[in-house]
């Protein structure tokens, strides 16, 4: 079989295979510890194509240009990177929801739907406000899940982490009473 193809059990006609190849690449590297089945099975898919993509990945291989009417050369440049869909949000496209299709680019001229993501250029400001703003969407994540969900969790670990610390020391930030009081306020609603 061709490895710049992956065969789903969903109708051709609504899947963009290259797409699909990149979403198994992106939730394997963001869940390393998901047994191949899992993800086998989550995608529609088989355990021998999911490896595939895997050793795409190792080799380099995973977008696809050549033969993609839509590669700009332009996204070729070393700082820009490529931002897969994220899972949820191509399921919603693939089921045709207008407002997660709207949403997440289609119209934007940086979006490849051959390989299902949008390519961006990030400057140094860009970086910066997102750095800026990564304590704040946490804090929001802690406020809005309940302290079992994974996504507190995630938000936990999130506080405990090197990142977050060098983030507090540019912005001025004391980490350890930002933790600690997103922990004591989160938990007392218990």
């Amino acid at each position: 079989m061709n490895t710049n193809t992956i065969t789903t059990t969903t109708p051709a006609s609504k899947v963009p295979i290259q797409a699909t190849a990149v979403q198994i690449a992106h939730y394997i590297n963001e869940k390393p510890e998901k047994p191949i089945k899992y993800v086998a099975r989550l995608f529609k898919t088989t355990s021998a194509e999911v490896r595939k993509v895997q050793d795409r990945v190792a080799q380099g291989k995973l977008l696809k240009k050549r033969g993609n009417p839509n590669w700009n050369t332009a996204w070729e440049h070393n700082d820009v990177i490529f931002h897969p869909n994220d899972h949820v949000v191509a399921s919603d496209m693939l089921k045709g929801e207008k407002e997660s299709s709207l949403g997440f680019g289609l119209l934007d001229p940086d979006y490849d739907p051959v390989n299902g993501g949008v390519h961006v250029k990030w400057s140094e400001d860009d970086v910066e406000n997102v750095l800026a703003s990564l304590p704040y969407t946490v804090l929001g994540i802690m406020r809005d899940c309940k302290p079992s969900s994974e996504a507190y969790q995630e938000a936990v670990l999130f506080l405990d982490s090197d990142l977050f610390l060098a983030i507090c020391k540019k912005f001025g930030l004391d980490a350890e009473i930002i933790a600690k009081a997103a922990l004591e306020i989160t938990k007392a609603d218990m």
